[in-house]
């Protein structure tokens, strides 16, 4: 017999707390393994959580009850994906999903029978039950209205499995007046799969790219001169150096092809060939495994009988070593810093001509007055000023920052702390006086992504209130103009690209000088944006104060911020879903305001030892007048004070 499920939306909420500890899920399962993360909305219940592991709430929540709901990864007889598991509300408490739901507890569905869930991947629907199981058979939670009324699309929850998008909402009403009503899924999200295994990108946002991802175990990898599918590699990977494992070493420079000797010996066995026998890409002399074999000599750098070029503080011809006696000791048909194997020692480059490396000035030609001169060679660095930098892996540059003998005082990378959650830092220097030079190993945090409902252990980025109107006005789709924000979100569904500059001002009286701009798609920034020099404001309110969210389309392409290289300057806190790139160019580059995002590409070619190529500067504006919908974020970036400790 079919139970009759009402339609209701405004009703009363339920609150049976002593229920819910006397139930326990039994068939909970790993919440690691779930594919559902985040959370659902229910303006009559709260949040419904779908994974432990998404419980911002409570860290440890999977310790005590190591729940989730999951997507099978096989299709069941009709061709569709079962929906399984367990959710937990701390308002309604445990609500299961499809046949997870025991009928001796439930009751049958209002459909009748037993229940089920299953994402259809033709239509990315989903159809079935869930069940709030306080509730009993009053507790149903419809997926799709089509279930019990065919044809019906009023409301359905849809799931992307390609993407993890998920939209929609799903019913729980009865014609007696009890229930929660709606609830919307779109804050939760799945666990999306790399469907493109040759782009170049990290499409379902979990690290690895193309091959490199397990997703892709099978697929067709990037272009390559033989076709193969990503996975072990083969003697055709090898040999045409497709990357075919994903770990960016290509041909005979990755271990694994080593299993193929007549591709990959283990080292140059003929070294006057004109052959690269071991095919890692230097011939004959010029590989190291030929260094001393025959016609071939030692390395430029490297000669047994030299010393070390900076050693022996020889100021005249012949005098420095190896990489300074004016000698081709390894036929090369160069010498001493003309060498590239001389590259570590000759770190200096003439002031005549900077593509001439150097140890000593009699290296170098004179100028007009005679003068020779081998200075210091500065590279491009990143400073970040009042601020910490943290990465969930390494962080690691090519150079350090500008320090003595070079320059003086020593320059810093970060004011405070370089954390790295595996400890990991390379050539990037945290001032002393900022009482963190020796940094800590925090935790691993996962920048804030769709695949959790933008949630982490820092706080939440409630995307769907902010989308809903929940702090502050939408605007949709206008073109952005100098002026104040408003306390407006403005929603741009595509790309965004700011063509002319923008200069945001602090509002007046009860006026909010706040502003979130919401992309759904890339960012472009080819013009300078910047907060008014001057404003004198009587409440923190009216602080100019400006968020960018740059986000993922539904398709899982975008979520980058890129900066022309005429842009010198920017301002807001920036969060980009994918990547934050500054752009090519020798100017510098000044940041106003935190910038999160899951990769970032630092393009500046501008050197100056008394200042980064690219400059992040902490502003408290984030903290003293939230954007629209980031203050739970907000709580989480650090309070910064220059007073004595």
């Amino acid at each position: 017999m079919k139970t009759a499920l009402g339609r209701q939306i405004c009703v009363a909420a339920v609150f049976l707390g002593a229920v819910f500890f006397a139930f326990n899920p039994r068939a909970a399962t790993a919440g690691a393994n779930d594919t559902w993360r985040g959370a659902l909305w229910s303006s009559t219940a709260g949040w419904i959580v779908m994974n432990c592991l998404s419980d911002s709430s409570d860290p440890g929540a999977c310790a005590a009850n190591n729940y989730g709901v999951d997507v099978a990864d096989a299709p069941n007889a009709k061709g569709n994906f079962d929906i399984s598991g367990w959710a937990w509300s701390a308002n309604i408490g445990w609500v299961c999903f499809g046949a997870t739901c025991d009928p001796g507890t439930v009751g049958p569905t209002p459909e009748g029978g037993a229940s089920y869930a299953e994402l259809n991947l033709t239509t990315n629907q989903t159809h079935g039950w869930a069940n709030i199981v306080a509730l009993g058979p009053k507790g149903w939670l419809s997926l799709n209205c089509g279930d019990l009324a065919p044809g019906c699309s009023s409301y359905f929850v849809s799931a992307d499995l390609a993407s993890g998008v998920v939209n929609g909402f799903g019913w729980n009403g009865n014609f007696d007046g009890t229930g929660i009503g709606w609830v919307d899924f779109s804050p939760s999200s799945l666990l999306a799969t790399e469907t493109l295994c040759a782009d170049g990108f990290d499409n379902d946002n979990d690290g690895p790219r193309d091959c490199a991802d397990s997703d892709c175990t099978g697929k067709q990898g990037p272009a390559c001169a033989v076709p193969y599918v990503c996975g072990a590699e083969t003697k055709d990977t090898c040999q045409y150096k497709c990357d075919a494992d994903g770990n960016l070493q290509k041909g005979c420079a990755d271990p694994a092809c080593k299993a193929f000797p007549d591709i990959c010996p283990s080292k140059e066995l003929i070294c006057d060939d004109l052959i690269d026998n071991d095919n890692d890409g230097p011939i004959d002399c010029a590989d190291p495994d030929c260094y001393g074999v025959g016609t071939c000599a030692a390395d430029e750098g490297y000669l047994a009988t030299c010393q070390p070029a900076n050693a022996d503080g020889g100021g005249v011809p012949g005098a420095g070593g190896c990489c300074a006696n004016v000698k081709d000791d390894d036929a090369k048909n160069s010498y001493d810093c003309q060498d590239p194997s001389c590259a570590s020692v000759c770190t200096g480059i003439c002031a005549v001509d900077n593509s001439l490396k150097c140890i000593y000035d009699w290296q170098c030609p004179p100028d007009k007055n005679g003068i020779k001169k081998c200075k210091p060679q500065y590279f491009p660095w990143l400073q970040s000023l009042l601020s910490d930098i943290y990465s969930k892996g390494k962080i690691e540059a090519a150079k350090p920052p500008p320090g003595p003998p070079a320059v003086t005082p020593q320059r810093y990378n970060a004011t405070f702390c370089l954390l790295s959650s595996v400890g990991t830092v390379t050539n990037f220097y945290a001032d002393p006086s900022g009482m963190c030079a020796s940094a800590p190993e925090p935790l691993a945090v996962n920048a804030p992504a769709a695949a959790t409902g933008y949630s982490t252990s820092l706080g939440r980025i409630d995307l769907a209130g902010i989308l809903a109107g929940r702090y502050g006005p939408t605007v949709a789709n206008v073109t952005l103009s100098s002026g104040s924000l408003d306390g407006k979100v403005y929603v741009f569904d595509g790309d965004l690209a700011i063509n002319a500059p923008l200069t945001f001002n602090s509002a007046g009286g009860s006026s909010s000088g706040g502003g979130l701009i919401v992309v759904r798609g890339n960012l472009n920034i080819n013009a300078d944006v910047a907060y008014e020099s001057s404003a004198t404001v009587t409440k923190l309110k009216n602080l100019a104060s400006v968020g960018w969210l740059v986000l993922r389309r539904p398709d899982g392409t975008g979520g980058r911020i890129t900066l022309s290289g005429d842009v010198t300057k920017i301002a807001g806190a920036f969060f980009a879903e994918t990547s934050f790139r500054t752009g090519p160019s020798a100017n510098s580059l000044t940041v106003f305001g935190p910038v999160i995002a899951k990769d970032f590409v630092f393009d500046r070619t501008f050197i100056d030892p008394s200042r980064g190529s690219e400059q992040v500067v902490y502003d408290a504006r984030t903290i003293l007048n939230p954007p629209p919908g980031l203050a739970d974020f907000a709580k989480a970036l650090p309070t910064i004070s220059l007073g004595t400790p």
